[in-house]
């Protein structure tokens, strides 16, 4: 697993459309993330989902010397107040097992915290709002609304669509000058359906120390810990 730094992006890529109450298993998006001059394949998409919770897995895939195969998968409650994450599991390659992430590697103590406004409603972003705009991505015109947030010198501009249900996110450019892990940029390409989920939550085993080990390493490198 030789990009394990693309592991620290994990969660803030777990993006859901905030405007739409219909999730259907396998449905999601494919997206091209640019991260330091690499581009990796990232799809996004709905593993599992009941009355009070949401699980969605993502997928981060690049071919050539330095190959990724990798998936994460996360257990959302979802109510009235918010979204919580309740489990987290990662499979670091198609041969091995998944495995039970805990919870300090949920998320990043640096830079913006996506989901904070992404799993809002749409209300509650109104004040990040820049504009209307119409955006030409994967051969299609997308009506998209523009919004934006900064925090100490991390900007991050988000193009959010009812057009690409159910995730809804069109394109992400996160910027920052303080920290060079948060420079990158997410574009959709298409949308998926009927995604079979890589991850069996009743399979995952404890995490191995190998694991834990580069997953340590990646957050020491953004920050995190």
């Amino acid at each position: 697993m030789k990009i394990i730094k693309f592991l620290a992006l994990g969660f803030y890529f777990v993006l859901f459309n905030a405007f739409s109450e219909t999730y259907e298993v396998g449905d999601g998006a494919q997206y091209n993330l640019q991260f330091k001059n690499q581009n990796v394949k990232l799809s996004i998409y709905i593993a599992d989902k009941d009355s009070d919770s949401l699980s969605v897995e993502y997928h981060f895939g690049k071919s050539g010397i330095f190959a990724l195969d990798m998936w994460q998968q996360y257990k959302l409650n979802v109510s009235p107040k918010g979204v919580t994450v309740e489990k987290g599991f990662i499979k670091v390659s198609p041969v091995n097992p998944p495995e039970i992430m805990e919870k300090e590697h949920f998320f990043n103590a640096q830079g913006l915290q996506l989901p904070s406004f992404l799993f809002s409603k749409e209300k509650n972003i109104q004040k990040y709002f820049i504009n209307k705009e119409i955006i030409e991505l994967a051969g299609a015109s997308l009506r998209t609304s523009h919004y934006q947030k900064e925090q100490d010198g991390h900007v991050v501009d988000f193009w959010i669509s009812e057009e690409v249900k159910p995730v809804g996110l069109v394109k992400l450019i996160s910027k920052s000058k303080k920290q060079k892990f948060n420079n990158y940029q997410i574009e959709i390409t298409n949308l998926l359906k009927n995604v079979a989920a890589a991850i069996d939550p009743s399979q995952a085993m404890k995490m191995s120390s190998d694991t834990k080990m580069k997953l340590d390493a990646s957050q020491k490198m953004s920050g995190a810990k």
